[in-house]
This record gives C-alpha cells, sequence and structure tokens, in this order.
C-alpha cells in the first residue's frame, strides 16, 4: 500500500462499539488512507474523513451482503 505504484485499495467491514480497531486508524492517517475505505456499524469511513452516517436505505452496507446489494443496484 504505501509504495508509490501502488493502486491497491483497502475494503474493511469492522463492527465497532465506540472506535475502530488503532492499526485502521494508523492507516487513515497515512500518504495512502485516500486509498482506504472503512464500513463499520458506527458509518463510513473515507481516508481521512468519515464516519458518514449510513442511509436509512442502506442500513446493512456496512455488512458484506449489504455493501454487495448496494453496489449491484450502482454497476
Amino acid at each position: 500500500m504505501s509504495k508509490e505504484s501502488s493502486k491497491t485499495v483497502l475494503i474493511a467491514f469492522v463492527e465497532c462499539k465506540d472506535a475502530i480497531p488503532e492499526c485502521l486508524e494508523k492507516w487513515r492517517g497515512s500518504k495512502f488512507a485516500k486509498r482506504i475505505f472503512i464500513i463499520s456499524s458506527n458509518g463510513v469511513y473515507v481516508g481521512t474523513k468519515g464516519p458518514f452516517a449510513r442511509q436509512k436505505e442502506y442500513d446493512d452496507c456496512w455488512t458484506f451482503s449489504g455493501l454487495t446489494s448496494v453496489l449491484k443496484k450502482w454497476i
């Protein structure tokens, strides 16, 4: 992820009560933060921004099956 030529994108699904795990928080502050997406029970984090509240119609988007259904609608 940290190499200049890397185009890897990380999508992490996290169920957390208060805060996201420390390692993900650290990556959000890194030079490759714009390629980090965290979908959690608290909302969605995109790089250094977030959490963005989940929309009512996509309330299960933080789960793999929920995100899959959202992607199917948009792709």
